[in-house]
């Protein structure tokens, strides 16, 4: 892996890796996402990271579905993700907690007025991921006087590779009936906690409703037909995928449990 760093570095001039893992000049110039050959290089760069946040790790999906609401505690141990609005919970309930990843990925119109730019000013957040280059631009900026150096990534969520091995031998194509592959944030991040192999997921606010935690959702994906067969795969597939609410419709494809603290007579749930 030392020579595959070197040989980025060489390639695009970047030698300040990991800290900033590859900055906002390199993300828009290499176009990662389009190059075949860049994309799978720039895969092999992540995973380091993604296995250091989540590989045997207890990891907490949290969405700004109404059933993060039901969150209480969460553990130290437990790694959490969030994406979105999620970001907005965590700041409006005052969680003391660093975020290992957030995962914004909304179109360019409506950054300017999610509010996420003020919010990431009050996070700790170890690696954040979007598809926009306007919210890396801020998540680079936010890092003044920060405690922990976020890592920006770049995703557009149409790349299937982690999704089409976790839903092997199926494929992606076959499942989506209107030609639309990817899915919603929180999915997007279900597929990293797994495919890089998380100990547990625990999902709070994933919830495939038309309801934020505060009120309506703009737009619907809940009967995204694709997003559906895919959750129905993996709950198939994956036994170690738990909703924290027993009143989210996750639970169609997910059982319940809740988060336990690794001490005593918990620990076995650890």
């Amino acid at each position: 892996m030392h020579g595959l760093k070197s040989f980025f570095s060489i390639l695009f001039g970047d030698s300040s890796y990991p800290d900033r893992f590859l900055d906002l000049s390199l993300i828009r110039q290499a176009k990662i996402i389009k190059n075949p050959v860049l994309s799978y290089f720039h895969r092999l760069l992540c995973a380091d990271l993604f296995k250091k946040l989540t590989t045997g790790r207890r990891v907490l999906i949290l969405g700004s579905g109404p059933s993060a609401l039901e969150l209480q505690d969460i553990p130290e141990d437990v790694a959490l993700f969030t994406c979105n609005a999620g970001l907005k919970f965590i700041v409006d309930r005052r969680i003391q907690k660093p975020v290992d990843l957030y995962y914004y990925h909304k179109r360019k119109s409506e950054w300017a007025q999610s509010g996420i730019k003020d919010d990431l000013l009050r996070v700790e957040i170890r690696c954040f991921i979007s598809n926009l280059i306007s919210a890396i631009r801020a998540a680079q900026k936010s890092q003044d006087g920060k405690q922990i150096r976020t890592t920006v990534i770049r995703d557009f969520n149409r790349n299937n590779f982690y999704l089409k091995s976790l839903i092997s031998p199926l494929h992606p194509v076959s499942l989506a009936a209107n030609g639309i592959q990817w899915t919603t944030a929180g999915v997007r991040l279900l597929q990293y906690a797994l495919y890089f192999e998380a100990k547990e997921v625990y999902l709070a606010g994933i919830d495939q409703t038309d309801d934020y935690f505060w009120g309506s959702k703009s737009r619907s994906l809940a009967e995204d037909p694709f997003e559906k067969k895919i959750l129905g795969i993996i709950s198939k597939k994956f036994k170690n995928i738990f909703s924290l609410s027993a009143n989210s419709p996750i639970t169609r494809y997910f059982p319940v449990r809740h988060l336990e603290e690794c001490s005593g007579e918990r620990s076995r749930f650890c």
